[in-house]
């Protein structure tokens, strides 16, 4: 059973269309990743699969261990587990100025079509904190 069956089965209990949604969010991380190690980098595949990388990335990182104030219709780990997962917070702040806005910071690490993102860094920051919480679960 993979660590996406494990956590479906395990939040199903508590409810299975929130339990569909955090696993969705893992697979499409995980089909990104794919997607990414196959494509050229300069293809347009390849920087769509970025893009919804990152964006599935931040998605976890936020479920895991929120960076501060949430919305009471926030799904997140704490809910299922009774406190927030450790996670390495390197890479969250460019992220989310990345993906959620226009801006001059964007200018100095844009190289045409996209930032250098460590992505197979950021894989295996967030696959631990990932194991962390299935563990608890």
């Amino acid at each position: 059973m993979t660590d996406a069956d494990r956590i479906k089965v395990a939040l199903a209990t508590i409810d299975e269309a929130l339990a569909t949604h955090v696993v969705y969010e893992y697979r499409m991380m995980k089909h990104s990743v794919v997607v990414l190690a196959r494509e050229a980098p300069e293809s347009l595949v390849h920087i769509l699969a970025l893009e919804a990388f990152l964006l599935h990335y931040r998605n976890l990182l936020h479920f895991l261990k929120p960076p501060g104030r949430v919305e009471s219709t926030d799904l997140l780990a704490r809910r299922y587990i009774g406190k927030d997962v450790a996670v390495s917070e390197e890479h969250r702040k460019g992220l989310h100025r990345w993906l959620a806005h226009l801006t001059t910071d964007r200018l100095a690490v844009f190289d045409g079509y996209r930032k250098k993102w460590p992505v197979w860094e950021m894989v295996c920051l967030l696959e631990e904190a990932w194991s962390n919480f299935v563990e608890q679960l």
